[in-house]
């Protein structure tokens, strides 16, 4: 019944956030359009932003652990493109409400968690931790810039590009 109320509180913000920004909601229009008293929300989560962290975790996260495993990316980019843009307007009003900084430090971190597990895999190379933060911020940038819509490219060119820029540039064999 746990996840059930979570997934059920985590659909009901993802619905509401489409009409209305992230730091307008709050627990009670959430609780009473999810038909849950706000004792239920505090039991699952402390605020508004923990329930964030939490879709994006279950959503986000998994979903691109799970892609990333895959033994051909380029094949499922596509896949995870179409995942992105389905999620798009979450994502744009989650970043805008949270502010640019917190936002990318979060985006930096997961980046950073990704590259190092994919490099451990794809590469014998070592990578010193200097080189890692290069990329980390400027695959963040980049994903900022086309969250804030100054660059111009579908979610499949955006990805294709990053992940080329992670094959030709950071996977080299030594």
């Amino acid at each position: 019944m746990t996840n059930l109320t979570k997934a059920a509180l985590a659909e009901t913000l993802k619905e509401m956030i489409k009409t209305c920004p992230l730091d307008k909601i709050t627990v009670k229009d959430l609780a009473d359009r999810c038909q849950v008293n706000r004792q239920t929300f505090y039991y699952h989560f402390r605020d508004i932003y923990e329930l964030v962290d939490w879709i994006i975790e279950q959503n986000f996260l998994k979903k691109f652990e799970q892609f990333m495993q895959e033994d051909n990316l380029t094949k499922n980019l596509k896949t995870m493109s179409d995942y992105v843009d389905e999620h798009k307007a979450f994502s744009l009003n989650v970043y805008r409400s949270v502010g640019k900084e917190r936002a990318e430090r979060y985006i930096n971190h997961h980046i950073e968690q990704w590259l190092v597990s994919y490099l451990f895999v794809e590469s014998s190379f070592e990578h010193n931790e200097m080189q890692i933060k290069f990329y980390v911020y400027g695959i963040t940038g980049f994903i900022v810039d086309w969250l804030e819509g100054t660059i111009d490219l579908s979610t499949e060119e955006l990805c294709g590009k990053l992940l080329y820029i992670v094959k030709s540039e950071l996977v080299k064999v030594n």
